[in-house]
This record gives structure tokens, C-alpha cells and sequence, in this order.
């Protein structure tokens, strides 16, 4: 896809935000983690679906790693962030974990079974 506006909107990856390259040694599921926690941590306040919404979407993908993936729920929590919360940074603070989500299900479940696909994680 060109790096356009046109192209990213097109590729439903957006404008609002950066495009990063990641090698085969990235866990998918930590970088989601990581980017669930910077909007826990980032966000005003104001609103309860970022407030809470940002809590609740850092403690289900701890569960993944607990053993239990609840795709639907994240799923269903991103959802209701982006259609409630107040600003910008509310509406899109989830997509970082529903596209990879998307695009890498498979270590998600993986993740749930106890095995990280890139050897990264710290398994319990």
C-alpha cells in the first residue's frame, strides 16, 4: 500500500498516529500490552469509557497470558471505547490491540496456551 493518506485510510490503518516496522522478533502480544498500558497511563480522565476502558483492556490481555484469551470481550470493550469515549485519544486507544488482534490471532491463542511464538516472553 502507498504511504498516503488514501492508503493507510484504505488499509483501515488510519492517519492519527505512526506506522512502525517490526521484525519477526516482536511479540505481538507484548506490543499490544505495552501500548494498552501507555493509553492506562496516559489518558485525561474525563471519560469513563477511556478511563476505565484502558484499564479493563490492560488486565485482558494479562489474562492471555494467564491462559485465557477473550478475544470477544476485547473485542466488545474496543468496540464501546470507540463509539463512547469523548476525544480522539479515547476512540482510537484500543486500535492498537485490535489490529493486532487481527492480524496476529494466532499468538494470541498461542499466548493463552503458555508459548510465546517468538520466544521473547517470560512464561510463568
Amino acid at each position: 500500500m502507498p504511504a498516503s493518506a488514501p492508503g493507510l485510510v484504505g488499509a483501515r490503518l488510519g492517519t492519527n498516529g505512526v506506522v512502525e516496522l517490526l521484525g519477526d522478533s516482536t511479540c505481538m502480544v507484548a506490543l499490544a500490552g505495552e501500548r494498552a498500558k501507555f493509553a492506562r497511563e496516559m489518558n485525561c480522565g474525563r471519560c469513563v469509557p477511556c478511563r476505565e476502558g484502558s484499564k479493563q483492556l490492560v488486565n485482558l490481555l494479562r489474562d492471555v497470558y494467564e491462559g485465557e484469551y477473550k478475544g470477544g470481550m476485547l473485542r466488545e470493550l474496543a468496540r464501546v471505547m470507540r463509539e463512547t469515549s469523548l476525544c480522539g485519544f479515547g476512540r482510537e486507544a484500543s486500535r492498537p490491540v485490535t489490529t493486532a488482534m487481527d492480524e496476529f490471532e494466532t499468538e494470541f491463542t498461542a499466548h493463552a496456551k503458555g508459548n510465546c511464538p517468538t520466544g521473547i516472553c517470560n512464561q510463568s
